[in-house]
């Protein structure tokens, strides 16, 4: 009898620590894809929908604080890419002016390190049952 409640427990253990590998591994690829978005070209309404989208995957898994600090830093993102005055080339192309585009680069680029290091929930990764 000994001998089949360690296999039980082995059993058991096992699970459990699949669900915490699976349940981190989820809120990793939710981060890096935020992270992802905000390194990609797209416009700034592609990109906030993008956000906005990881954002309500992250609370739906019960990651509300990071969810929350996405939704920061996709508001971030869309006045930041908003804020830009366009100029217009002599090809018709609106270009924003060069201190510009180095500001929307530095912003881009602290938003991204901030996406980087968002942390999960752990009460609900360490809950098996949600």
């Amino acid at each position: 009898m000994d001998a089949w409640l360690q296999v039980l427990l082995a059993i058991i253990t096992g699970v459990y620590s699949g669900i915490i590998a699976s349940k981190y591994a989820e809120f990793r690829g939710l981060r890096e894809e935020a992270a992802r978005i905000l390194m990609s070209q797209l416009t700034a309404k592609q990109c906030s929908a993008g956000l906005d989208i990881v954002s309500m995957s992250m609370k739906r898994l019960g990651h509300k604080k990071s969810s929350d600090e996405l939704r920061k830093i996709s508001k971030e993102y869309r006045s930041l890419a908003n804020k830009t005055s366009m100029e217009t080339s002599e090809l018709g192309i609106n270009l924003p002016q060069i201190n510009e585009a180095v500001e929307m680069i530095d912003g881009r680029n602290s938003l991204r390190s901030r996406a980087f290091v968002l942390k999960p929930s752990y009460v609900f990764i360490l809950r098996p049952w949600w």
